[in-house]
């Protein structure tokens, strides 16, 4: 038994010092928990602070982020806005060529109808010379073939006259077509006055020669008629001729 009580006696003298140790150790260890408790406040308010950072942080990437993709797309906006002005730059540019382009033709335009205007004036005139010359030399013909015609009225007036191809052809609407014709109606006129006079004094003849003046007297009349009809035809040729020249003037 008594060993059993030193066993025992040993055992708690063991665990009082053991109780000692652990007090001591605890009281190191409060020692110690109290000089690291500001160090851990310290560093859990470190940490806390660094976690305030990071998400603050986070918060900056994500709005750098969001920022980014808004600054890419106003980088394209203002790429597309700049392509557009470019391309409007480019095309106002154009424009101006267009129309500077518009302008020079125009001027040429006006100047062709210019100088087609003066080239039209030049052919009127060139016809008008034509024409005249064409009537002038038409008229003293005519005025030739109308001394003939009287000459031989006041020579034979029943002999044929040699050298004239005539047609029975009446043109009643040609001198009032053409200018100058009035002239050569008037001659006409005085003809047919001097066919009445021819007349007047035939008829006062007696006598057996009184059929044959009839016979003279008709001969001229139809004479008259011809060479009246063929000059007419003369100057319808000539007439038709003037336009067709001046048809080919205003074509060239």
């Amino acid at each position: 038994m008594r060993k059993k009580v030193k066993k025992c006696e040993g055992a708690h003298i063991g665990l009082v010092h053991i109780v000692e140790d652990v007090r001591s150790t605890t009281s190191e260890l409060a020692k110690a928990v109290g000089s690291w408790l500001p160090r851990y406040k310290a560093a859990a308010r470190v940490v806390n602070d660094l976690f305030c950072k990071v998400e603050r942080a986070e918060e900056k990437f994500q709005r750098f982020s969001c920022d980014e993709g808004l600054a890419r797309r106003i980088s394209h906006i203002a790429e597309s806005k700049i392509e557009g002005l470019k391309e409007h730059v480019s095309s106002n540019v154009v424009m101006e060529n267009i129309g500077q382009d518009l302008r020079d033709l125009h001027e040429r335009v006006e100047n062709s109808d210019r100088i087609h205007c003066q080239v039209n004036s030049q052919c009127n005139r060139i016809c008008h010379l034509e024409t005249s010359r064409a009537q002038a030399m038409l008229f003293g013909e005519i005025a030739s073939r109308l001394a003939v015609l009287e000459r031989t009225i006041n020579r034979v007036p029943g002999q044929p006259v040699p050298g004239l191809s005539l047609r029975v052809e009446y043109m009643n609407s040609a001198a009032a077509r053409r200018p100058g014709l009035g002239s050569l109606s008037q001659s006409l006129e005085a003809l047919e006055e001097k066919m009445e006079i021819i007349t007047e004094h035939t008829g006062a003849l007696v006598g057996g020669h009184e059929s044959a003046n009839d016979t003279r007297l008709l001969g001229l009349e139809s004479r008259i008629e011809h060479i009246a009809s063929a000059t007419f035809s003369n100057l319808r040729f000539v007439f038709s001729h003037e336009l067709h020249l001046g048809c080919s003037i205003s074509k060239h």
